[in-house]
């Protein structure tokens, strides 16, 4: 919901599809159409705004690939309203977009396109050539708390959708920390500190990579070659899960993305890319106990939490296959609604 034209509006805010001419390149090409962000009231259809295309809106003059992406819209400060929307493209960028609420505290907020919207690049992971990183799906957000202060923390994942099978791309995982002040330059890849090699718990110097980690814009991890990210991710009390696809032995005359692939479940720390359970049983956290290979074919879904009725803890699903237990009580909460 946004507080449009004065009142509240259910809205679908939406990017732009996806560009039929990346089915020829895996390298950055940019979009003919889809690099635009869309605002439709719910109700009648009608479109209340739109940011980048060709619009000459302030901020977009960098968006210029298409957005097949679903996008992740939050209500940062809990006023009951939207005001922010995270996405990634097809040309290795990162974006958010404020809607503004430039009124006092005590008055609703009222969006105004024309002006408002207040959009910034906050990463830029595009390749000098060969394969650039795109991004096909939503990222995950989750409010989170230290003692220097408190930020978003925004999840998102590199994958070549159009074109799974492919064996020649390097893909990773990004942590952005979002801090919501005014972004002046584009994080770049180099920004972000490397949680590949857990370096954290089994590098020679932990309270050095810590503080390294906490001077960086956030984290990334290193997929393996031809691994993608081709769901959501999801984070769940400080933990990250998410899912990925590795095609091996590819036949070329094949079509299908379940023959001769390998599905992974990650689960590990949002903060700092440590793992959350000791899988291999030998009394350490270390890289191993980050990942647990799939029993299953095909592109893995989005992990889904279950609560189930009858326990305290809560259950974590992948396709119809249960992956992991998270040992956290959980009080059932009663509601009802009046229309």
């Amino acid at each position: 919901t946004l507080r449009y034209a004065g009142k509240p509006t259910k809205v679908l805010i939406f990017g732009g599809g996806y560009d039929p001419q990346l089915d020829t390149t895996s390298e950055l090409s940019e979009s003919t159409m889809g690099h635009a962000i869309y605002v439709v009231d719910a109700d009648t259809g009608a479109m209340l705004g739109m940011v980048g295309g060709g619009t000459g809106f302030p901020g977009t003059s960098t968006m210029k690939y298409a957005i097949p992406s679903d996008l992740a819209v939050i209500d940062s400060n809990a006023n009951g309203y939207a005001d922010t929307v995270y996405f990634g493209d097809t040309g290795s960028q990162f974006w958010r977009i404020t809607l503004g609420e430039g009124v006092s505290d005590n008055s609703p907020p009222t969006i105004d396109f024309t002006d408002d919207a207040h959009v910034e690049l906050l990463g830029k992971f595009q390749s000098a050539s060969g394969y650039s990183p795109r991004f096909f799906y939503a990222p995950a957000v989750a409010l989170m708390s230290e003692p220097t202060g408190s930020y978003f923390s925004v999840v998102l994942g590199s994958g070549l959708r159009n074109n799974p099978l492919n064996t020649d791309t390097q893909d990773w995982v990004y942590m952005y920390r979002d801090r919501r002040s005014t972004v002046h330059k584009a994080a770049l890849p180099n920004d972000f500190y490397d949680i590949t090699e857990n370096l954290i718990v089994e590098g020679s110097n932990p309270s050095m990579e810590r503080a390294a980690l906490d001077a960086a814009q956030g984290w990334r991890f290193k997929l393996g070659v031809a691994e993608k990210s081709l769901s959501t991710p999801l984070i769940f009390d400080d933990v990250l899960h998410f899912t990925t696809f590795e095609p091996v032995d590819v036949v070329e005359e094949m079509c299908s993305a379940s023959s001769g692939s390998v599905a992974r479940y990650y689960r590990f720390s949002v903060k700092d890319g440590v793992a959350v359970e000791d899988l291999s049983g030998d009394g350490s956290l270390n890289g191993a106990d980050r990942v647990t290979v799939l029993d299953s074919l095909g592109i893995p879904t989005t992990p889904t939490l279950a609560f189930p009725l009858d326990g305290d803890g809560v259950d974590v699903y992948v396709d119809k296959d249960k992956v992991a237990d998270i040992n956290q009580r959980v009080r059932t909460m009663l509601w009802r609604q009046q229309n």
